[in-house]
């Protein structure tokens, strides 16, 4: 069912965020509130046309990604923005093709299409942020410029709906992963790189 995932996996990273990650953390309260207001606004829209509705959320998101991607400077906002752009595109281009020809969807679309804009954003960059901040530029307004392209066909949809709210989620999730285990294993050379000297010189 759409919709469970991101409700399940939402309130599951709420309650970690708020209750079980320290207090001395520095993003603790920001994600906390990013993911309370996503959930807050999940149900949300805003009519564009009598057939193309935007849940409220996805403004929401980019705004704030967008202030973000600002903060930096131009060749990072540069870079930034090609990397979004090009996740916006391949989330637009799969949404089409799944449309015109489902057959070739052999697993479900959103775990599929999340694996696909994951991969390409930890090949993008090797930031948990920078990350996170590409698939969601990604996956919003690439949601935005596939409900536009229906719209001009009369066809009713719903940016931002059930299945963009598990996708990105899913995305999200899956780069928190990610970028753990890699930052584990950072930790985890450095403290045997350290033993093996150690041993080296009491030898």
């Amino acid at each position: 069912m759409e919709g469970f995932l991101f409700y399940w996996l939402g309130w599951t990273a709420w309650i970690v965020c708020t209750f079980l990650i320290s207090k001395e953390t520095p993003y603790r309260t920001p994600i906390s509130a990013v993911l309370l207001l996503w959930i807050a606004f999940s149900q949300h829209t805003i009519s564009i046309t009598p057939t193309w509705t935007v849940a409220v959320w996805t403004v929401i998101i980019w705004i704030l990604c967008i202030w973000w991607v600002a903060k930096g400077n131009i060749k990072q906002t540069l870079f930034m923005v090609w990397g979004s752009l090009s996740l916006t595109l391949g989330y637009a281009a799969f949404k089409l093709i799944s449309l015109y020809d489902p057959v070739w969807v052999f697993i479900d679309e959103r775990w599929l299409l999340a694996i696909c804009l994951v991969a390409c954003s930890v090949l993008l960059s090797n930031n948990g942020a920078t990350r996170a901040i590409f698939i969601s530029l990604g996956m919003v307004q690439g949601d935005w410029l596939f409900g536009w392209i229906l719209e001009k066909w009369r066809f009713g949809y719903t940016s931002g709906g059930t299945f963009l709210l598990d996708t990105l989620m899913l995305g999200v999730i899956g780069i928190v992963f990610i970028t753990t285990y890699e930052v584990t294993m950072k930790r985890w050379q450095l403290v045997t790189t350290s033993v093996k000297k150690e041993r080296q010189r009491t030898s």
